[in-house]
C-alpha cells in the first residue's frame, strides 16, 4: 500500500551477489516491475532476516527512489516472504508505504 497510489501489484526479483556476502551477510540486486511494467532498479543487504533495500525507478526524472527495511519470514508452509516498510523522500513531495512479497 503506498501512500500515494494505494494498492499495487508487481514482481521482486532479487539475486544474491555471492563475491560480496559472507557467513550471515548478503549482498543483492534488486528489480521490482509493477503491472503497468515500469521499473525500479537497487539493491539490498541482509543480516540474517532483515534487509536494507534501496530502490529507484528508471525514469529519474519522477525522482521516485527510497529506502526501505523488510522482515524475512518462513511460514509453517515453508514459504519465504518479506514485509518491507519503504520511504521515497521526494516523490510527489515525499511518502512510504508497505509491501508484502511472497516468494514464488
Amino acid at each position: 500500500m503506498d501512500s500515494h497510489i494505494g494498492e499495487y501489484k508487481g514482481t521482486v526479483d532479487m539475486q544474491l551477489n555471492p563475491e560480496q556476502s559472507t557467513g550471515p551477510y548478503g549482498a543483492y540486486s534488486f528489480t521490482l516491475t509493477l503491472a503497468d511494467n515500469s521499473f525500479y532498479n537497487g539493491f539490498a543487504a541482509a543480516h540474517r532476516k532483515s534487509l536494507a533495500i534501496y530502490f529507484a525507478h528508471t525514469d529519474p526524472a519522477l525522482k521516485d527512489y527510497g529506502v526501505g527495511i523488510a522482515q524475512v519470514k518462513t511460514a509453517a508452509d515453508g514459504r519465504v516472504s518479506f514485509s518491507k516498510y519503504y520511504y521515497g523522500p521526494e516523490y510527489e513531495g515525499g511518502g512510504n508505504g508497505m509491501e508484502t512479497c511472497i516468494k514464488q
